[in-house]
């Protein structure tokens, strides 16, 4: 390839990044897991915001059912949900999953997006996808019950990539 051409289609992939990223940021971002919602809840909840950057997206803290994610804008976004627990635990990011329905671990209800499992560690998921306006996203549990509280590495993160 002559190098003029290489140029050329390295200026076009730049002007390309340029136009996909020249849209004003979204994103939110929150930390520090304080539970779960109450009794027969499996929607986490988180106590630190962290970025709250646009309006596509509507976090909605909620001690009784867990807290939320409310998409305003329809488009395509990355999410991802790192927690951690002294037992064992199935988590994973749902979509329109009730909070008072556990995570499936067999994507039985076509509501999950991504899974992982806790077991005295960390772990993390992550899903890009298209999302419509109204859709609703919460990092959800398997067992719920008594919480693994106050910790430090849980972070969701919600951010419309187009």
């Amino acid at each position: 390839m002559r190098l003029t051409s290489w140029f050329g289609l390295l200026l076009l992939a730049v002007g390309s990044l340029t136009v996909l990223s020249s849209g004003a940021t979204q994103e939110t971002s929150v930390a520090k897991g304080t539970g779960y919602g109450t009794t027969g809840i499996y929607a986490r909840t988180f106590g630190t915001v962290v970025a709250k950057i646009g309006t596509a997206i509507t976090y909605v803290p909620d001690a009784v059912n867990g807290d939320s994610f409310v998409i305003n804008t329809s488009g395509v976004y990355a999410v991802s949900y790192t927690d951690g627990d002294v037992n064992s635990d199935d988590l994973g990011i749902s979509v329109n999953l009730s909070p008072t329905s556990k995570f499936s671990t067999v994507f039985g209800t076509g509501q999950e997006l991504c899974l992982f499992e806790a077991a005295n560690t960390g772990e993390s998921c992550s899903a890009t996808v298209y999302l419509a306006k109204g859709a609703v996203l919460r990092a959800h549990s398997t067992f719920g019950g008594p919480p693994p509280n106050s910790q430090a590495i849980t972070r969701f993160i919600v951010t419309k990539v187009q």
